[in-house]
C-alpha cells in the first residue's frame, strides 16, 4: 500500500456521483465516506472504507473525521428531489444547510486542506425552489468558513447529471418503454445536462485549482425537455407520448448558472470551464481572462442537435453502472 497517498472523504458516499468518484480516484487517495442510506450500500466498492452516519449530526460526524483524518473532502450528500423538499423544506434546511455547516465545522476541526462542495444549477442565477435555495445556502456557508479556517472551501457548479439517482432520464426511458403518458409542465423548458465523469472531472479542476471562495462553472450546452424525449425514443425505438399539465409557478422555465452581478467577477480557465472569484478580491493565477461570453443560462447556450443528443445520453448512461 502506497503510504505517500492522501486521503479523500466523500458525503453521500452511497450516490452515482460518489461511486464514480471512488472508480476515478481509487489509485490517488485512500477513499473514506458515510451516507445515512443503508439500502444503496452496495453502490460503493469494496475498496472504500464506508460508515454510517447522517451530516446532520454533527458528533457523527466529528467521529468519522478522527477516525478517518481526510486531507481532501467531497461534499455531495444533500437532499434532492426538488417535489418532495417542496413539501418539506425543514428537511432538506436540515441536512443541505445546517448538515453542510457541520461537515464544514468538521473540515476546520480535523485540519482538512481542501473541501470541494458540489452545488447545482438550480441554486445559480437566483434560487427558485426550496432545493435550490437551501443550496445557494449552503453554498454560502462554504464561502463564510474561507474566513475563519485554514481550510480551503471552493464549490462546482453543474446542471443535470445523466443517469445519476436524482436524474429523470431513467424515469423518462421507462415510461416511454412501457407507453405511459409522460407529463411535461411546459413545452418550452430547457436544461443543462451532464455526464457523471464531466462532473467528476470538474471535481478534480476544482481540486486541483481552488483556493477558496472560488466556484467553478463548465461551459456546456442545454437542450429542451421536448427534445431530451425525442432522443430517448430514437434510443429506445419507441415513440412517446406526453402531456402538458401547466406551469406549476415554482420551477424556472430556463436554469442559469450566473447571475448578472457574477458576470462582472467570472473568469476563463479554459474554453470550456470558468470560475466565479469572491467579491473584492484579486483573480486567481489560474484565470486567464475575464469572461466575454454569453450569459450561461439555458435559453442561451441551447442546442437542438437531436443526434448529438442521442451519444451524449447513451454515453452519460454508459457510465452509470
Amino acid at each position: 500500500m502506497n503510504k505517500l497517498k492522501q486521503k479523500m472523504l466523500i458525503t453521500g458516499i452511497s450516490g452515482a456521483l460518489s461511486k464514480r468518484l471512488c472508480f476515478n480516484f481509487k489509485d490517488d487517495y485512500h477513499l473514506s465516506g458515510f451516507s445515512r442510506d443503508e439500502h444503496k450500500a452496495g453502490n460503493v466498492p469494496d475498496y472504500v472504507s464506508r460508515e454510517i452516519g447522517c451530516q446532520r449530526d454533527f458528533d457523527r460526524v466529528d467521529q468519522i473525521f478522527n477516525k478517518y483524518k481526510p486531507d481532501i473532502v467531497i461534499a455531495t450528500g444533500s437532499l434532492k428531489k426538488v417535489d418532495d423538499i417542496q413539501r418539506f423544506p425543514m428537511e432538506a434546511v436540515k441536512t443541505n444547510i445546517l448538515g453542510t455547516y457541520n461537515v464544514c465545522r468538521a473540515c476546520d476541526k480535523h485540519n482538512v486542506k481542501k473541501m470541494i462542495f458540489t452545488n447545482t444549477d438550480k441554486a445559480g442565477g437566483g434560487a427558485t425552489t426550496m432545493y435550490g435555495a437551501t443550496k445557494l445556502l449552503a453554498g454560502g456557508i462554504c464561502d463564510e468558513w474561507n474566513g475563519y479556517s485554514d481550510t480551503i472551501f471552493s464549490k462546482v457548479l453543474y446542471g443535470n447529471i445523466l443517469g445519476s439517482t436524482s436524474s429523470a432520464i431513467p424515469m423518462f426511458i421507462k415510461m416511454v418503454e412501457n407507453n405511459q403518458t409522460i407529463q411535461l409542465t411546459h413545452p418550452e423548458v430547457t436544461r443543462f445536462f451532464f455526464t457523471i465523469d464531466d462532473s467528476v472531472n470538474l471535481i478534480k479542476d476544482a481540486i486541483e485549482l481552488g483556493v477558496g471562495g472560488d466556484t467553478f462553472i463548465p461551459i456546456m450546452k442545454s437542450y429542451k425537455i421536448i427534445d431530451v424525449l425525442k432522443a430517448i425514443s430514437t434510443i429506445i425505438g419507441k415513440s412517446f407520448k406526453y402531456n402538458i399539465s401547466g406551469w406549476r409557478g415554482v420551477e424556472k422555465l430556463h436554469e442559469s448558472f450566473l447571475t448578472p452581478e457574477e458576470m462582472s467577477r467570472t473568469y476563463y480557465i479554459r474554453d470550456d470551464l470558468v470560475c466565479v472569484t469572491p467579491p473584492n478580491t484579486r483573480p486567481p493565477h489560474y484565470a486567464k481572462k475575464k469572461y466575454d461570453g454569453p450569459m450561461l443560462s439555458s435559453n442561451i447556450m441551447l442546442s437542438d442537435n437531436i443526434d448529438e443528443l442521442v451519444e451524449l445520453i447513451k454515453y452519460g448512461l454508459s457510465q452509470v453502472e
